[in-house]
C-alpha cells in the first residue's frame, strides 16, 4: 500500500516535469526539432515516394542521385522492400518542397543530366 502511493506520488512529479520541459528547452533546440517534427508529420511511404518523384519528372537515377544515395536504395523504398533512414527522409521531404528552379539549380550543381524526350 505504501509503496503504490509512493510510485504514484512519483509518476505526478514526473509528469509535471515533462510537462514544463518544452517549455524551457524548446528555445535553444528550435531549429533541430523544428526539422525532426517535419520528417514526423509526413508520412514517407512507398507509394508517395513514387508519386513525389514522378512528379518532380525525375527518373530512378537522378532522384537517387539528388539524395546522395545509391539507385538501389531508391529502388527498394519504392518497392517497399525498405524505409529510408531519417536523414533521408529530411532530405526526400526537402526535395519534394522545391520548386522546379530550385530544383534545376541543384541538379546543375550536382551535375545531373536531364535527358529530353
Amino acid at each position: 500500500m505504501e509503496l503504490r502511493k509512493v510510485t504514484n506520488e512519483l509518476n505526478r512529479r514526473l509528469k509535471a516535469l515533462e510537462s514544463k520541459e518544452p517549455q524551457t528547452a524548446a528555445a535553444p533546440e528550435a531549429a533541430p526539432e523544428a526539422a525532426s517534427s517535419e520528417t514526423a508529420k509526413v508520412r514517407v511511404t512507398a507509394e508517395r515516394i513514387v508519386k513525389w518523384r514522378t512528379n518532380l519528372g525525375l527518373n530512378k537515377s537522378q532522384y537517387a542521385e539528388l539524395l546522395g544515395v545509391n539507385l538501389l536504395s531508391v529502388i527498394r523504398w519504392e518497392s517497399g522492400k525498405s524505409t529510408p533512414r531519417e536523414e533521408q527522409k529530411r532530405r526526400i521531404v526537402a526535395i519534394r518542397d522545391m520548386g522546379k528552379r530550385e530544383l534545376a539549380k541543384l541538379m546543375a550543381e550536382k551535375n545531373i543530366n536531364v535527358k529530353s524526350k
